[in-house]
């Protein structure tokens, strides 16, 4: 499954079992091809640092040249991953928020699994939920 759909700056990328979501401030990697979403990567476009997750350390730290990518430390899935679906639109939070780029990521793990990544235009802020 292939993906990619832009707002203003923000942008959705799915290629080759990864999943991409930014804008030119922020950006955010997942490998969705193991037996559940791996963070690959969190960077600060405007600078290039870049940082990971460790599971050792279980908290954000600076990217080391030799790690090659990094865990998603939840307790969600148990068994293969399937990668359902990817869509995303432009959305203001019905009138309350700033319009932004709202990326739905549909997962079947053991049960099934929606998510919701969103990224403002112009803004360090990318965030996530799960429905």
């Amino acid at each position: 499954m292939n993906y990619e759909k832009w707002f203003q700056d923000c942008y959705v990328r799915l290629f080759g079992g990864k999943l991409t979501v930014g804008n030119a401030a922020v950006e955010r990697v997942w490998d969705m091809t193991g037996a559940r979403p791996e963070v690959l990567s969190l960077k600060d476009q405007r600078t290039g640092r870049e940082w990971a997750a460790t599971e050792e350390r279980g908290q954000w730290v600076e990217f080391p040249p030799e790690r090659k990518g990094a865990f998603f430390r939840a307790s969600l899935t148990h068994g293969q991953m399937h990668l359902d679906g990817c869509e995303a639109n432009e959305d203001d939070d019905f009138g309350t928020g700033v319009r932004h780029l709202r990326v739905t990521v549909r997962l079947t793990l053991p049960a099934k699994w929606s998510g919701s990544i969103w990224s403002i235009p112009f803004s360090p802020c990318c965030g996530a939920f799960l429905e």
